[in-house]
């Protein structure tokens, strides 16, 4: 019985020290994510200034977000983000339909260039697609979504024509 103690001990000190681990460094883990599987999926320069989660109240804030452009354009990027707020109700994170509170987008730049034979959301789009392969299978049950509140403020648009 003893033994069984100290080895309930040590699990749960793991499993402990694990989740301490986890907790200091998942605004790391999932900005780091976000930029390299990003800038695979987009063929372009993704990056982060700072992201920061709150895993109780079901918030993330990521500032300073930079989506460049694929080869072939111009202009340095196809939208930069100055805060990006999303808040979810973390009770519905395992339900069918998740609930998001709140979509806060401050300060957004929008750079829509054309190119040769297309724009450079079309370009990332394609490369969106490329990288997820093709959808030939059924359509699978997924979650759906409530955004309760949506926000956009100060967007400034630009046009370039090549």
């Amino acid at each position: 019985m003893k033994k069984f103690g100290i080895a309930l001990f040590i699990l749960i000190t793991l499993i402990t020290g694990m989740l301490f681990w986890l907790r200091d460094n998942l605004d790391g883990l999932v900005r780091d994510a976000i930029v390299k599987y990003g800038g695979q999926m987009t063929q372009a320069k993704v990056s982060i200034g700072n992201l920061k989660i709150d895993a109780v109240n079901g918030e993330c804030v990521i500032s300073d977000f930079i989506v460049g452009n694929p080869k072939g354009f111009k202009t340095p990027y196809a939208f930069k983000v100055d805060k990006f707020t999303v808040a979810l109700d973390p009770a519905t994170i395992a339900d069918d339909v998740v609930t998001i509170r709140k979509i806060a987008i401050l300060e957004p730049e929008v750079i829509y260039e054309k190119g040769d034979g297309m724009t450079n959301f079309d370009a990332i789009q394609k490369n969106i697609a490329d990288y997820m392969g093709p959808s030939d299978s059924a359509p699978s049950a997924s979650k759906k979504l409530i955004v309760e509140e949506f926000a956009m403020i100060d967007t400034n648009v630009f046009g370039y024509l090549y």
